[in-house]
């Protein structure tokens, strides 16, 4: 079965006027953190998938990573999966120019 996602984003606007404001201030050179955590089913991958695709939409690279379960333990696991997925689409920086954009 195909997941079908509903076209119309229902009922966070609050939060997501708020990851907006933290990519806003991250675009203008003023980083920060935001963390989507919540129990399985409450739609924080639609969520994310709403900021992401506007985000995308405006040129801005756009990485994530996901906790999944599973018997093994991998820490930093999501944050590890999202850096990666930088690197291979950036490529490894290789000198301080290439560097400027992870500066704080």
């Amino acid at each position: 079965m195909v997941g079908v996602r509903c076209p119309v984003f229902v009922g966070r606007d609050a939060e997501l006027g708020a990851l907006r404001a933290h990519l806003a201030a991250a675009l203008d050179g003023r980083g920060g953190f935001a963390m989507i955590r919540g129990a399985a089913g409450l739609g924080k991958s639609r969520l994310c998938r709403e900021l992401i695709d506007g985000a995308a939409d405006r040129g801005t690279l756009v990485t994530m990573g996901r906790a999944v379960p599973s018997g093994a333990s991998a820490p930093y696991r999501p944050l590890a999966e999202a850096v990666l997925r930088a690197v291979r689409a950036r490529g490894v920086p290789a000198g301080e120019q290439d560097l400027a954009p992870w500066l704080p």
